[in-house]
C-alpha cells in the first residue's frame, strides 16, 4: 500500500513539474560578428525596450537561434513600441588577451515574425573593415541586416 502512494505521489509531482515548464520560442537568427559566428559561450544577448521605463528581456542564444519564452515573444509583439534594442556583448580571445565588446543594435518588432534574420556586425577596430565601411554615430562598429522583407545595408567607401 505504501508503495502504490510513494509511486502516485511521485507520479503527480512528475506531471505537474513537466506542465510547469514554459514553452520557449526559436527565432532563425544568425549573428556573424567580422565574418565569424560565434560560439555560444562568446556572446550574450538581451533586448531592451524603451516604453516608460527600459525593460530588459534576457535571451538565450545558439548559433542560429535567439530563444525567448513565450511569454516574453508575446509582450514584446503587443506593445506599443515598433523597435527595440538587440545588446550584445562579445568576448573574443586575441593576442593570449581577453577582449570584449559591445554591440547595440535597433531591430523592428516586426523582424520577430520572419521565418529569418541574418546580422552581419563589423567591427572598425579592424583596419578592412574600417576601410570597407564608415562607422553609424560614432561607434566602432556598423552592422548590416538581411530577412526576407528586405535589408539594410551600410555605405561602404
Amino acid at each position: 500500500m505504501r508503495r502504490i502512494v510513494f509511486i502516485l505521489l511521485v507520479l503527480i509531482i512528475a506531471l505537474k513539474s513537466n506542465g510547469q515548464e514554459e514553452s520557449k520560442r526559436n527565432l532563425n537568427f544568425i549573428i556573424m560578428i567580422d565574418g565569424n559566428i560565434p560560439f555560444q559561450g562568446d556572446v550574450n544577448l538581451q533586448l531592451s525596450i524603451k516604453n516608460k521605463l527600459i525593460e530588459t528581456i534576457r535571451v538565450n542564444y545558439i548559433p542560429g537561434d535567439i530563444i525567448l519564452d513565450d511569454s516574453a515573444f508575446n509582450k514584446i509583439i503587443s506593445m506599443e513600441e515598433k523597435s527595440f534594442r538587440l545588446e550584445i556583448y562579445y568576448s573574443k580571445l586575441h593576442k593570449n588577451k581577453i577582449k570584449s565588446y559591445y554591440y547595440n543594435i535597433i531591430l523592428e518588432k516586426s523582424w520577430l515574425k520572419n521565418s529569418f534574420n541574418i546580422l552581419r556586425i563589423y567591427n572598425l577596430e579592424n583596419k578592412k573593415n574600417k576601410k570597407t565601411f564608415s562607422d553609424i554615430e560614432d561607434r566602432d562598429y556598423t552592422y548590416e541586416i538581411d530577412s526576407p522583407n528586405g535589408s539594410i545595408l551600410r555605405v561602404k567607401r
